[in-house]
């Protein structure tokens, strides 16, 4: 093997005994064996390591484009769909793809795209929920894990109790953060610890893992359990979508409460940036901070 194949063996795309395979996810691999955060997507959406190009449906297709959707900006997006196209370009001739609008299907639009958050009741709606089973529990925890801290969910998964530090001010009192280095950005973040952290860190089931669907699906049923399921319409994907609040619910949405709510507690949007790990306040302000803050007295006479 010529190409520097490290990534993909090391996630378990391939063996380090054998050159890529014929099946997308070697053809990719062998086309861009460097950029194999793609398929990690792919294998949450599908479910496993080894993509088929039959596998390669308009549904999973549809789900893997907004899988990407939820966490890169637009022009990200596009960049990643354009590699993917690049590669069934290629092989069209030579095998048989289930879809022929693999094109029109991965798209990017610039366009506006709204989301929900939790808020401080419904976050304690959910607290109340009792699992029923570890998968369950596994979901409730990490979630919660991220609304306390607004990690990703990739780097609440890391987090250990060697992540809580504790420092003194002036006046001798004990505080203590979270400070860990995100996978992503390579930014170190820290965040006052929250009360109630410690408990879900120490109430899951570590060995256990869980793909993206699977993770989302729990969740929301756990979130429609809680009773959080106040009627919702939000612009997203091109088009208006209605339903019960806990049907929009995903595992970006904890990060996307956390930073919320902070903004609503007059939090400015370049501290809670840093907290989130993000490289620019830009960023948190566009795609993380949903809703807006109180008018003051003097702005609402303008209203009334």
């Amino acid at each position: 093997m010529t190409a520097n194949y490290t990534q993909a063996i090391k996630k378990g795309y391939m063996s380090k005994d054998s050159a890529p395979d014929l099946s997308f996810t070697g053809c990719y691999i062998k086309k861009y064996p460097n950029r194999t955060k793609d398929l990690d997507t792919f294998k949450a959406v599908i479910g496993r390591n080894s993509i088929r190009w039959q596998d390669l449906t308009e549904r999973t297709l549809k789900e893997y484009r907004d899988s990407v959707m939820e966490r890169v900006t637009a022009n990200t997006a596009r960049t990643i769909f354009a590699r993917i196209k690049s590669v069934l370009n290629d092989m069209r001739g030579e095998v048989n793809l289930p879809t022929n609008r693999y094109a029109e299907i991965l798209k990017a639009k610039q366009e506006p795209s709204q989301s929900v958050f939790l808020t401080e009741s419904e976050v304690a709606m959910l607290e109340g929920v009792e699992p029923k089973d570890e998968k369950e529990k596994y979901v409730k925890c990490i979630y919660l894990m991220e609304v306390y801290c607004g990690a990703r969910h990739s780097d609440i998964l890391s987090l250990t109790e060697d992540n809580i530090k504790t420092v003194y001010d002036a006046d001798g009192n004990e505080r203590r953060y979270i400070s860990y280095v995100s996978q992503k950005t390579s930014i170190q973040a820290d965040i006052p610890l929250h009360r109630n952290f410690l408990n879900c860190m120490r109430g899951y089931d570590k060995n256990m893992t869980m793909y993206d669907y699977e993770f989302n699906n729990v969740l929301r049923e756990l979130c429609k359990r809680a009773g959080i399921n106040e009627r919702t319409k939000i612009y997203r994907r091109g088009e208006w979508q209605e339903g019960e609040k806990w049907e929009f619910v995903t595992t970006h949405v904890g990060r996307k409460s956390f930073c919320s709510e902070l903004y609503l507690r007059g939090v400015d949007s370049r501290t809670i940036s840093k907290m989130a790990g993000h490289s620019n306040s830009q960023m948190t302000e566009q795609r993380y901070i949903i809703p807006m803050r109180s008018l003051s007295d003097k702005a609402m006479a303008f209203f009334n």
